[in-house]
């Protein structure tokens, strides 16, 4: 293919995500009868997910259904394929951001909004791994663990690791070289169901994703402090913990760190 065509092509690719990004906000932003809204209407949460997936080995057009949150996030929605790169082209600037998978460090595009557009592609050949266990974490050889998430949540989730996986926390706002990276939705939707956590590393790398259901918060379940366990359960699998019948990585989750859960990980990483 020529530069000429490629250029083409992507003048054509810039325009559709542009014509897209306008019809969306017509649609979904107007306010037909032109009167004036009294009151905002109290919408229950929407599931959070990427739509229009590319099947592996395309390219696609999709579309963030959720609130703003990490792009790695928003692309682990389209389980089970990965997605290996996103595009945004800015209409305000005309410039491009892009987001990839094994690239961070060149990556641009760090966070989707509502109702975004993007340009995806998805591996040939990787699926995603998510709620399996790392073979090793090399960020607990130091003995502790530095996180990101939204403020609100921090001293909750400091508290909730030092106290249960026995180890120590440190919360970095802001800092995208954080061994842990915590992001919260409305509302998560995991292989078809409600989930209420998800852990997923990006490749191989030092960096762990855990996304928390917000959903799952406000529910009365049999089973009591879903939402810390639910955290304990996803950081277990960072640390390398499969899923087994006892103990906080039991599924469903519904149990604490049990005194095996904490002498395994810090066996393994030398902790005592």
């Amino acid at each position: 293919m020529t530069l000429d065509n490629l250029l083409r092509q992507l003048a054509r690719i810039a325009l559709f995500v542009v014509a897209l990004d306008i019809l969306i906000l017509t649609c979904c932003y107007a306010n037909p009868s032109n009167e004036p809204l009294t009151q905002a209407p109290q919408a229950a949460p929407q599931a959070e997910y990427l739509a229009g997936c590319p099947q592996p080995g395309k390219w696609a057009v999709s579309t963030w259904s959720g609130r703003t949150t990490e792009t790695f996030t928003a692309v682990t929605t389209c389980y089970p394929t990965a997605i290996d790169a996103a595009y945004y082209l800015d209409p305000t600037t005309n410039g491009w951001t892009a987001w990839f998978r094994d690239r961070p460090e060149i990556s641009t595009l760090h966070e989707v909004r509502h109702m975004q557009g993007l340009i995806t592609y998805a591996s040939p050949t990787l699926a995603q791994i998510h709620d399996e266990p790392a073979v090793y974490w090399p960020t607990m050889l130091d003995g502790e663990i530095t996180f990101q998430s939204d403020i609100e949540i921090a001293a909750w989730v400091e508290a909730t690791i030092e106290e249960d996986w026995q180890i120590e926390a440190t919360y970095k706002r802001g800092d995208s070289s954080a061994d842990l990276h915590i992001t919260t939705l409305d509302d998560l939707i995991f292989d078809g169901d409600r989930a209420c956590g998800l852990a997923a590393s990006g490749d191989v790398s030092e960096i762990c994703h855990v996304t928390l259901n917000l959903w799952c918060w406000e529910q009365d379940f049999i089973f009591d402090d879903v939402p810390e366990k639910t955290l304990l359960h996803e950081v277990g699998h960072c640390m390398g913990l499969a899923h087994r019948d006892t103990g906080v990585m039991a599924t469903p989750v519904q149990f604490g760190t049990t005194e095996e859960d904490i002498e395994e990980i810090h066996t393994t990483y030398g902790l005592d």
